[in-house]
């Protein structure tokens, strides 16, 4: 076809259809036609639309006509560069009437430059002119490279392979869709090396492995003899390279004649790259029938490394295993391949613990028996490990408002689009549970990246499922299907139709009716869609019809066309089409799809935790743990469920190790493909993906920049600005400008560890340690901020001592700061190091060191009395004694206090607080006499001796001012004597007193900024306010305290401060809720080993129980508050019990003599332990049981008493309460006085 000078132009001239304008069109096909009518005139349009049978069609093009792609015009609804194979020969001037000249080059030239280059272009016609071939391709153009190899390596002509090459590219949307060749089209390339597709660099990646081999080789030989089997052995080679290639998979040289490695997702990673393995593999069990020869196979998926080209790596060798397991005609795979497989497939178990030679654990072997068909959602309805369904109720809610749109009778669509996982699947598949529960089926069906240009075929999928057409059942029997459509059987339009549906579902010819339309494959095509737009919109004459099509980026345009004529159709029709789709707002844009969109983001923090535990079976109870993975997944749920499996799968197999350590950096099976195939869509930006991977999931140009020109880098890269920016355009990193300067970070964290873990582990070591030397030569403000930034590089880059050293320091620095989940993690990273260095005294007083650090963040975060505690005080001991450290001995033996002290084991505790104030001396060190007092006190004040405690807390306080304030990594001193001393003030009649201490301790802990100190300080607030009656201020104050514990992670105090806040809301009148939050927190103070204050806990619960009219069981409460006071002797609170247990008595009609006596015995016991504050309620409960019996004079007497002893506070609830009840006893007992005041 002659394209020259004296071609007729439209009146808007070429520009319209030049360069890239078909990149902004909607619709491609849409773009053709219109170039077709506006360029093409009606003669040639007609001649093009004769059948071609791939015919080859040469064009001869002015250079003024060149820009225009001519391929792209839409000829009978097909593009010219599907229907022929084509080829350029660009003319200049006066050669405009010559022939194209003869080829004479031997191999294809490939021009490495932009689509739209001029310059490149003009290369190309150039080299076309001068007699040889030449395309165009993007460096970045990776899978119209592979497509272009492969093909030549087929024996294909170079146009066809370029062919190819070019639907590979539109159909990843991807670089070298217009890669036009220059040249004759009938030449051959005689190697498929000669096309200079870029090297891989070496890497690791997952790969899955296909190993096959001929069953009896060496008996086939013997039997069929040389020659024979030489000839079938050829045969047989070319089949397993032509099937691998067909799947995208890529046949490694022979070995020994008669064995294949063939690999999956290399050197081009695949999401379905275990798919395509496991269709490779059946398709091979058969593949040899004809050829009388059997093969056994093997398929693998893991981790490998890659060198020059080749994987090397267990999974091969597993997969060499699975091959020589399996019999003849048999496909085994093992778990991982299994498990990434999911539901595509069906398998059989046929060991759940083989063993293989050279591998010590036993693995699960399972045989592929067959694909299964392709299906909607309901692919996830058998599964055993659908998790619930999380935060996407409002989702679900919108998705519904248009199903009743439908159901009210006006036609719907919806595009629901977000990233891969984001979960589009899984509401559509509740979606379509929530309709089948109301007695709606829909018609689902799935576009799928192998389909693209296969007209229909969703829509084929779905009616062999709906009508289980099967290609294997008999003719007829298939006929019978068919008709089960009433379209097919009643109407004059029955036969044809039946003959369009046969022939769209590949129904042999023989049993069918004629097929409309003639020759025309167009007319076939514009029948068969107004064919399935009536059985549509017939369906929804009898009821509503919901149409769901998921993934429509991989959409064919044919389907595209039929679902724009649905959309299209009349509104009044009872019909949602609920469309679904990869990518964001501007995928949305690009698609096609003028509808209404709902987009999906990622979960919330709270639905991903949630999501989290319900995909980890509940294994995942490291909250800290959890919060990273929760973290790093970004909220995608594909992201955070299989990040819980593989976490959880990790527990169960190696429950003793660091589990954290362990998943550092790691990525699931499940992802890797995923997430590579991401990463091999831009080859050579994939490198600076690796050096930014290896900074960390933000950086700045500045720091990249200095990576990238430092003398010890093993990568260097000379145009990095413009591969961040390819990156950045391919969604992969974000940038912005923060003050000043460049930053970028990874949009997915596991993108960010995909790109890391894909360098190989010496190259990974070589860079970290330069990221290093580059940091600390000219990024001192950032290590001085971030030292756990440096340390991390120096652990990566081997740098053992340096990275201990920088650990610790960043434990030290996050410590100070309050950021204790991250002090936590930086220690044990210092301590899981430790153990790789030489022993001797030096490491032993560093780990000392970090011990102490280590149980100080411990008390913080997992309570004084865990279990963790202990572990760590007990080897701190035996350290600090093997190394005579005295200070460091005094540390350990006052942490060991408290630890027992908080189990209720009083005593021990004690004898431990005596020997240490006894190894201090005649003049010890301030801090440390006043730590050993403070030890003394709070045992005092926990065994009911508190005006003593007092004393020694405020002996403590003298110290403490003399001292200066401080605050240490776990709990201030200055703040525990002010919050004890407030609570035991109270309780010895001092209501205002035990306030203004109170809010000391609040104030303090503030000045000193130390969030440990202040969630502690305003618990003891509470308690206070809740003591003297003021329920809104103490709701407050719990609040606060809640807010800053959960903040910081400090478990035991937040426990604390949840019973007070629901102790007071039940104050308010919130009496379910503030039983449920008192018992959430009495048993998450329980959950840290923690037995003091139980009792405490205990009452106030009864207290709420009481006042709800359950009183049995408060009584019961308060008989578990005594069985812990009289196992453990804690008794600030006994008369308190006591005083309880005779009220309930009361209440319950258990006995009033017993309660009176009981009442008598808290008074008693009150008295006895000089507790005025508690004096008062005890006399408040007993003074009303005595005046019933007749004692009113001394029921008033022992409220005087008691009022009388509180030194201040009358204005609170307790005296203001007693005042009253004594005035109601002087009314009762004297009718006619006057109400004193």
């Amino acid at each position: 076809m002659a394209l020259l000078e004296s071609w007729p132009l439209p009146p808007g001239g070429l520009a319209p259809w030049c360069g890239q304008a078909w990149r902004q069109a909607q619709r491609l096909t849409r773009f053709g036609q219109a170039l077709a009518l506006a360029l093409l005139p009606p003669g040639l349009r007609a001649a093009l639309a004769e059948p071609s049978e791939g015919g080859v069609l040469q064009l001869v093009i002015d250079e003024s006509l060149a820009a225009v792609p001519w391929e792209l015009a839409v000829v009978d609804g097909a593009l010219l560069d599907e229907r022929f194979v084509i080829t350029r020969q660009v003319l200049l001037g006066a050669a405009a009437h010559e022939a194209a000249p003869a080829a004479t080059a031997d191999a294809p030239c490939l021009i490495d430059g932009p689509d739209d280059a001029a310059d490149s272009a003009a290369q190309a016609a150039a080299l076309g002119r001068a007699g040889g071939f030449a395309l165009v391709l993007p460096l970045d153009a990776t899978a119209a490279r592979q497509a272009l190899a492969q093909a030549l390596a087929d024996g294909l002509p170079i146009a066809r392979a370029a062919q190819h090459a070019r639907a590979a590219a539109r159909r990843l949307q991807a670089g070298g869709s217009t890669a036009w060749l220059h040249g004759d089209a009938t030449r051959v390339a005689p190697l498929a090396a000669t096309v200079a597709t870029a090297s891989p660099d070496d890497d690791v990646r997952q790969v899955t492995i296909l190993a096959c081999d001929l069953v009896d080789s060496t008996g086939l030989m013997h039997r069929l003899g040389d020659e024979e089997y030489s000839e079938r052995l050829t045969h047989y080679h070319q089949r397993v390279a032509r099937i691998a290639r067909a799947h995208a998979g890529r046949a490694d040289d022979p070995q020994g004649d008669d064995g294949f490695m063939c690999y999956f997702g290399y050197p081009v990673a695949s999401e379905d790259a275990v798919a395509m393995a496991l269709r490779a593999g059946l398709a091979l069990r058969t593949a040899m029938d004809d050829l009388g020869l059997q093969l056994r196979i093997g398929i693998s998926t893991g981790r490998v490394v890659i060198r020059n080209g080749q994987p090397v790596g267990t999974a091969v060798h597993h997969a060499a295993r699975l091959q020589a397991a399996a019999g003849a005609g048999r496909v085994l795979v093992g778990a991982a391949t299994r498990r990434i497989a999911g539901e595509r497939f069906e398998f059989s178990l046929v060991d759940a613990a083989a063993r293989f030679k050279g591998f010590d654990d036993p693995s699960a072997v399972f045989q592929v028996l067959q694909e299964r068909p392709a299906l909607g959602t309901e692919r996830f309805d058998g599964r055993a490990d659908l998790t619930p369904f999380i935060g996407r109720e409002r989702e679900l809610a919108q998705v519904l408002q248009h199903w009743q749109g439908a159901v009210d009778g006006q036609r719907q669509a919806l595009l629901l689009h977000g990233e891969a996982g984001i979960g589009k699947s899984r509401l559509v598949r509740e979606f379509r549970q929530t309709l089948a529960a109301q007695g709606v089926r829909t018609l689902e069906c799935r576009c799928a990246p192998e389909h693209t240009g296969s007209a229909f075929q969703p829509l084929i999928d779905l009616l062999r499922r709906r009508l289980q057409v099967r290609a294997g059942d008999a003719p007829q029997v298939q006929l019978a299907r068919l008709r089960a459509l009433q379209i097919t059987t009643t109407g004059p339009e029955a036969a044809p139709a039946l003959a369009l549906l046969g022939a769209l579902l590949s129904v042999p010819e023989s049993v069918l009716p004629a097929v409309p339309g003639g020759g025309s494959a167009e007319r076939r095509r514009q029948l068969t869609m107004a064919l399935l737009e009536r059985v549509a919109t017939g369906l929804s004459d009898r009821a509503p019809v919901c149409l769901i099509l998921e993934d429509v980026q991989w959409i064919d345009p044919t389907t595209r066309e039929l679902m724009q004529r649905l959309i299209a159709g009349p509104r009044a029709q009872r019909v949602l089409l609920l469309l679904t789709l990869r990518g964001g707002a501007d995928e949305a844009d690009a698609c096609g799809f003028d509808v209404p969109r709902l987009r999906l983001g990622g979960l919330d923090p709270e639905a991903a935790r949630a999501l989290l535990q319900g995909a980890s079976g509940g294994a995942l109870q490291d909250a800290a743990l959890s919060q990273w993975l929760t973290a790093r997944a970004d909220g995608v749920p594909l992201f955070i469920e299989e990040s819980a499996r593989m976490a959880a799968a990790l527990a169960a197999q190696r429950p003793h190790d660091d589990l954290a350590r362990s998943l550092r950096d790691a990525v699931p099976g499940s992802l890797s493909d995923l997430l590579t195939a991401r990463l091999d869509q831009l080859p050579a930006a994939k490198r600076a993906a690796q050096v930014g991977g290896a900074l960390g999931r933000r950086f700045s140009q500045a720091l990249i920049d200095a990576v990238n020109v430092h003398e010890a880098s093993p990568i260097h890269l000379p145009t990095l600005a413009t591969l961040l920016g390819a990156l950045v355009q391919a969604g992969l990193l974000a940038d912005e400008l923060e003050g000043g300067q460049r930053v970028y970070s990874f949009r997915h964290a596991l993108v960010r560890d995909a790109a890391h873990q894909s360098l190989l582990a010496r190259d990974r070591r070589r860079l970290h340690a330069t990221i290093a030397a580059v940091l600390q030569a000219d990024f001192s403000a950032l290590c001085h901020s971030q030292p756990e930034l440096l340390a991390l590089h120096h652990e990566q880059a081997g740098q053992l001592a340096e990275a201990l050293a920088g650990w610790e320091r960043a434990a030290r620095h996050a410590a100070r700061r309050s950021a204790l989940q991250e002090a936590t993690a930086h220690a044990r990273r210092a301590l899981a190091l430790l153990g790789q260095l030489p022993e001797g005294p030096e490491r032993n007083a560093t780990e000392l060191r970090l011990l102490l650090l280590q149980s100080g963040l411990l008390i913080a975060t997992a309570g004084y009395g865990a279990g963790a505690v202990d572990t760590v005080y007990q080897r701190a001991l035996a350290l600090a004694q093997a190394l005579g450290d005295g200070p460091a001995l005094t540390k350990v033996r006052l942490g060991l206090e408290g630890y027992h002290f908080m189990r209720g084991d009083f005593a021990r505790a004690q004898a431990i607080a005596h020997e240490v104030a006894a190894g201090l001396g005649p003049a010890p060190e301030p801090l440390a006499r006043l730590q050993a007092s403070w030890a003394q006190a709070n045992i005092l004040f926990h065994q009911g001796h508190l005006p003593q405690a007092v004393a020694l807390t405020d002996q403590c306080l003298a110290d403490y001012q003399q001292g200066g304030p401080r605050a240490t990594t776990v709990q201030d001193p200055g703040v525990m004597c002010l919050a004890y001393s407030a609570w035991a003030l109270w309780q010895m009649g001092r209501a205002d007193e035990a306030l203004r201490r109170a809010r000391q301790a609040v104030a303090l802990a503030e000045r000193l900024n130390h969030p440990f100190s202040i969630g502690q300080a305003l618990g003891f607030l509470a308690v206070v306010h809740h003591f003297r009656g003021e329920a809104l201020p103490g709701l407050h104050a719990a609040r606060r305290a809640i807010e800053v514990c959960e903040a910081g992670g400090f478990v035991q105090w937040g426990a604390h401060a949840r019973v007070l806040h629901g102790r007071l809301r039940l104050a308010l009148g919130e009496v379910d809720s503030g039983l449920v939050e008192m018992a959430q927190g009495d048993a998450q103070w329980a959950a840290t080993g923690a037995v003091v204050t139980r009792p405490f806990y205990r009452v106030l619960r009864a207290e709420g129980l009481a006042s709800a009219g359950r009183p049995d069981e408060a009584l019961a409460m308060v008989g578990e508050a005594q069985a812990l006071i009289d196992r453990h002797g804690e008794r600030y609170y006994a008369s308190e019990v006591q005083r309880w247990r005779g009220e309930l008595l009361r209440q319950t009609g258990a006995g009033e003599a017993e309660a009176l006596a009981t009442l008598e015995q808290a008074l008693a016991t009150a008295r006895t332990m000089q507790l005025p504050g508690l004096v008062l309620r005890c006399a408040m409960s007993l003074a009303p049981v005595w005046a019933a019996r007749g004692r009113e004079p001394e029921a008033a007497a022992l409220l005087d008493q008691a009022l009388g002893a509180l030194a201040e506070g009358r204005g609170t609830h307790d005296p203001q309460a007693a005042v009253a009840l004594r005035q109601r006893l002087v009314l009762k007992s004297t009718p006619g006085r006057p109400e004193l005041t």
